[in-house]
């Protein structure tokens, strides 16, 4: 069989083992690890807004929500017609 002498081969070997560790890593970190430590009350928290902690985030997303919703309706109400 045909075997390389170069003494390259171990970082090719390491760069191969990067390449394929890497995004497993990266990957696992990102959406495994958050998930295996979630709770109920970590979600609900995660969804909650604190108007007296953040006032002015509160009032942004309740205007837009108000404005989406209001475009929606109008929209509906046009194609209905």
């Amino acid at each position: 069989s045909f075997r390389m002498a170069s003494p390259a081969a171990p970082n090719h070997l390491r760069a191969a083992r990067r390449i394929v560790l890497t995004p497993y890593i990266v990957l696992k970190t990102m959406l495994y690890d958050p998930l295996r430590r979630l709770d109920c009350k970590m979600l609900y928290e995660s969804f909650t807004i604190d108007p007296k902690k953040h006032h002015d985030f509160f009032v942004v997303t309740i205007s837009r929500l108000c404005y989406y919703c209001g475009m929606s309706v109008q929209t509906f109400f046009l194609y209905f017609l």
